[in-house]
């Protein structure tokens, strides 16, 4: 055992040899023992408390566990609110023009009452013109569609051709 005392202004070092098994429980009990008492390398782990020795390095990953039983069903959450309301009672309407050789062509579908058009299309069936026969000229096209205001029920779509 290694001990330092301060004598004056100057320091006088002492070495001690300890006879085996000459450190009593008391003189553990009165903290009288330091770390300068203890030889490196002669503690092992069980001479200390939980928590005094840094871990080791991590471990590999073990074995998945097998699966627990499922859990309980949950309460039942509370209704959203109200949606818009979607389309309902939808109907396909149509209108035709003369078959005749007369320009322009217009032709109006109109809704069946309280139904609004959502919206339009049109149709070009033959679409030939010129003198008949053989009908050589192909120009027929549309030019308007023209749905009604939103607020207008019964609404309607007209084509110009």
């Amino acid at each position: 055992m290694r001990q330092a005392r301060r004598l004056g202004v100057g320091v006088a070092e002492s070495y001690v040899s300890l006879a085996r098994n000459s450190i009593r429980s008391r003189d553990v009990r009165n903290n009288q023992i330091s770390s300068n008492d203890v030889r490196n390398g002669s503690l092992v782990g069980a001479d200390f408390a939980g928590g005094q020795l840094p871990a080791g390095p991590r471990g590999a990953t073990g074995a998945t566990g097998s699966a627990g039983p499922a859990g309980a069903t949950g309460q039942t959450g509370q209704d959203g609110a109200q949606g818009s309301p979607g389309i309902s009672g939808l109907e396909r309407v149509s209108g035709a023009s003369l078959t005749d050789s007369s320009s322009p062509k217009t032709a109006t579908a109109t809704c069946p009452a309280g139904k609004r058009s959502i919206g339009t299309g049109s149709d070009i069936a033959g679409g030939q013109s010129g003198p008949f026969p053989p009908n050589e000229l192909t120009d027929v096209v549309i030019y308007d569609i023209v749905p009604s205001s939103h607020a207008q029920v019964p609404g309607s779509v007209t084509v110009t051709a």
